[in-house]
């Protein structure tokens, strides 16, 4: 599948993105947005290609779902922008005719702990969460997470966050009820999003992901 480099206008200034689109034409297809990690941003949108899934969605041309990945200026952080995101979400779900149920927030380093933050910030948007080697906002309202299933990745020898520190966590959300699956590398480091979003059993999962507007949210 190939990449379109794409721009977003906001209040702020434009925000650029990749967008890729299905292999096949299909109104069931996800949306998979990815939040980059702090080295890719800047004015090249080329950065994001250095790391999956970016790069395996334009290495891969018989994807099932569509793809969106904003970058961030070179000064710009993801809580800056998550009005941005949110608006940049719904008007590719509008222009590409995809199922507003079916929009599943990824995102690694930096990227992970934005994506945590909009997950339970707007439950009733996102069909799935995955989260690889990023660190876990304090006072995140949990319970709004209970019926959004979510897989979270984390390497054993990151050196920037403990693994036990994800794992309890995860464990907490777990006890809230929450569906969450853990893949820990026990051998990776901080930079695992190559095995992550490549893992055999992720693209199936994200293929599974669909919101039921008629689920009650968590209380």
């Amino acid at each position: 599948m190939s990449l379109d480099y794409l721009s977003h206008g906001t209040a702020r200034g434009p925000l650029p993105y990749l967008y890729g689109a299905p292999a096949r034409s299909s109104a069931n297809a996800p949306l998979l947005v990815f939040l980059h990690g702090g080295r890719d941003r800047g004015d090249d949108l080329n950065l994001l290609l250095r790391w999956s899934p970016p790069r395996q969605v334009a290495a891969s041309p018989d994807r099932g779902h569509h793809f969106v990945a904003p970058q961030l200026p070179a000064d710009a952080a993801w809580t800056d922008r998550p009005e941005d995101v949110l608006a940049l979400i719904d008007d590719v779900v509008a222009t590409r005719g995809i199922d507003p149920q079916r929009v599943v927030l990824a995102g690694s380093s930096p990227g992970a702990p934005a994506a945590w933050q909009l997950g339970p910030a707007h439950p009733d948007r996102f069909a799935g969460l995955a989260v690889a080697s990023g660190r876990v906002p304090r006072g995140l309202p949990l319970d709004a997470l209970a019926r959004t299933p979510t897989w979270v990745f984390h390497g054993g020898l990151d050196d920037k966050l403990p693994h036990a520190e994800v794992e309890a966590h995860v464990a907490e959300l777990r006890a809230r009820g929450g569906h969450v699956d853990y893949t820990l590398y026990p051998q990776g480091n901080h930079f695992i999003s190559e095995q992550a979003f490549v893992d055999s059993g992720f693209a199936p999962w994200l293929l599974a992901r669909v919101r039921r507007a008629e689920e009650p949210l968590a209380a």
